[in-house]
């Protein structure tokens, strides 16, 4: 059994139309812009996330060394903060300070990213 030739006419050739591709590209558009949306977000959020943890970590190192003090003298607990908080990589930054004073018998150390607080410890005196 012979199988026939294919004519010209039978012969059907699909293309994609020009509003196919171009909706397929918008698609692809959109989907690229949240997705380097999603990554600025998280470069962000990880930044912040690293000066806190740093913060915390200049208090804990402040507590650490108070706590082999004989006595809460409030002028070297403001030394011992500002020596830790100047040995730090945040002292760099322009929006980050320090904040050492003196409430009702209780010191407040913290420290703050543009006026707000990130880490604060209050210590009886």
């Amino acid at each position: 059994m012979r199988i026939p030739p294919t004519s010209q006419k039978n012969l059907k050739i699909s293309y994609f139309t020009i509003l196919e591709i171009a909706v397929a590209l918008m698609i692809l558009a959109i989907l690229a812009t949240s997705f380097f949306a999603a990554v600025h977000n998280m470069n962000k959020i990880t930044k912040r996330t690293i000066i806190e943890s740093r913060a915390i970590l200049i208090l804990d190192n402040t507590l650490e060394r108070l706590m082999q003090l004989p006595d809460r003298d409030p002028k070297k607990i403001k030394l011992i903060f500002n020596d830790e908080f100047s040995k730090s990589s945040i002292v760099n930054k322009k929006s980050i300070t320090k904040i050492c004073g003196i409430r009702k018998n209780t010191l407040n150390i913290s420290i703050q990213k543009n006026s707000k607080t990130i880490a604060e410890v209050n210590i009886n005196l």
